[in-house]
């Protein structure tokens, strides 16, 4: 019995603590609701990421841009949430991520992002990598 008070007592310790820093440390979250801080369970991508880039002189490098549409199947409202698409080339070598970020989705809403980022080498190909994020509607 007092082994169960204890553990008991943790949890609504890890809760306060939870609640009280949820913006600066997310992960606490995961002991409490791992739905909370998975909006992979979530979202989905509407469209496929469309590619497209040039090459900069100033930057030596590929600007890139990828866009498309995402949409949050939950009915929690996110306070913030940040999708990330891996970048390949022609071999599929990882070049780097492009991501993109929007405060406060509602359930059921779409989201038309345009992630950006600057490569070295030209991109031939892109994938979803994750979408994170948090929100402070944990009740």
């Amino acid at each position: 019995m007092k082994t169960k008070i204890i553990k008991s007592l943790a949890l609504i310790i890890v809760s306060i603590l939870t609640v009280c820093t949820f913006s600066s440390c997310i992960t606490l979250g995961v002991l409490i609701d791992k739905e909370l801080n998975n909006p992979n369970d979530s979202f989905v991508l509407v469209t496929e990421p469309t590619l497209s880039y040039t090459y900069s002189d100033e930057l030596q490098g590929y600007e890139v841009v990828v866009e498309g549409i995402a949409k949050n199947n939950g009915e929690r409202t996110w306070d913030w949430i940040d999708i990330t698409l891996m970048l390949y080339d022609a071999d599929h070598n990882a070049l780097g991520s492009a991501s993109d970020s929007i405060e406060s989705i509602g359930g059921q809403s779409t989201w038309r992002y345009r992630a950006t980022a600057v490569t070295s080498y030209e991109p031939t190909s892109v994938e979803l990598f994750q979408f994170s994020g948090y929100t402070n509607d944990i009740f």
